[in-house]
């Protein structure tokens, strides 16, 4: 199989990138820069990158018709919710106009390749404590930057395969992390802040935010793996949530980093890290994905902070 995965030089597409070369696929990857980190230069030998700007209709017309793919993943765009807050303008044009010129070029190319568009579970905004789980029938409530240009460009899904015969699945997935993943999330914060104290760069006190809001966490890798097993099993025109099912508290998430941890930590309150106004609670209803393709969460979350704390050990030199 031939798989484009757009936004590969990311945290979730490198990952991504790693599990198709695993199943055999050939892998095309595009990033505006067409430059990889450091941190996937491991995919260069295996991965062809090109440097496309989603955001330029021309640029995204000559990728299709120089590339030829079976399978489209389409993970470019702007992640970051408080990122979109600031900049609204730059959410829209890299969510969702980016989008409609994969679309339009993908139409116009005369491929037909599955795509799968990965929209975000932020579309439910805050559900009701009598919605949770949360299924994907439940309530739109795309109030957030972030989740308003996700929401477009899931209209948009639908319409070019209603209007164009694209074939076209969404999936929504909820929280999810592990190694790689940028310092701007809770999880990696954290771990990074740890790994430092273990090296000795850091006194041993940890900064922190919310601990009480709850959140439906899954380890990337299986993410990916859900990302796979649904372009390759659902059906045209549907849409998925995908998370584990549970929900965790931050201080779920501190009990195992400081069992973990090589060092005891205290905590120091940060306002900078604390965010007002979110729901108490968010947790998936994974079972359409489960019954569709028997995804399961393999990776504990025990395993998935451990894996990302040797990822910072080796980042800051502080061993494995």
């Amino acid at each position: 199989m031939r798989a484009l995965v757009t936004g590969i030089t990311g945290f979730v597409g490198g990952h991504l990138a790693e599990r198709l070369l695993a199943q055999g696929d050939r892998v095309i990857g595009c990033s505006r820069r067409g430059v990889w980190p450091d941190e996937l230069r491991h995919l260069a030998p295996r991965v062809t990158l090109v440097a496309c700007d989603l955001c330029d209709p021309a640029a995204v017309a000559r990728l299709l018709d120089r590339e030829l793919c079976d399978t489209a993943y389409h993970l470019a765009g702007l992640a970051n919710p408080r990122a979109c807050a600031a900049d609204p303008e730059l959410a829209r044009r890299e969510n969702t106009e980016a989008t409609r010129n994969l679309y339009e070029a993908v139409r116009q190319s005369g491929q037909r390749p599955r795509v799968l568009f990965v929209s975000t579970s932020y579309v439910y905004g805050q559900p009701r404590a009598e919605e949770l789980p949360i299924r994907v029938t439940c309530p739109i409530r795309p109030q957030h930057p972030y989740a308003a240009s996700k929401w477009a460009a899931e209209e948009l899904s639908v319409r070019y395969a209603a209007e164009h015969g694209l074939d076209v699945v969404r999936v929504r997935p909820f929280n999810h992390t592990g190694p790689r993943q940028s310092l701007r999330y809770i999880v990696p914060d954290w771990v990074q802040q740890i790994a430092a104290m273990e090296a000795g760069r850091a006194r041993p006190v940890l900064r922190v935010g919310s601990l009480d809001t709850r959140r439906d966490y899954t380890d990337v890798r299986d993410v990916v793996r859900g990302y796979w097993l649904l372009a390759g099993k659902a059906p045209s025109r549907t849409v998925y949530n995908l998370g584990s099912g549970v929900a965790r508290s931050g201080r779920e998430i501190l009990g195992v980093l400081r069992s973990l941890s090589r060092v005891p930590f205290d905590l120091e309150p940060d306002p900078g890290r604390a965010r007002s106004g979110e729901a108490a609670e968010i947790v998936a209803d994974p079972a359409p994905l489960q019954e569709l393709t028997g995804w399961r969460p393999e990776i504990d979350l025990e395993t998935t902070l451990r894996d990302t704390l040797n990822y910072w050990h080796s980042r800051q030199g502080g061993g494995s």
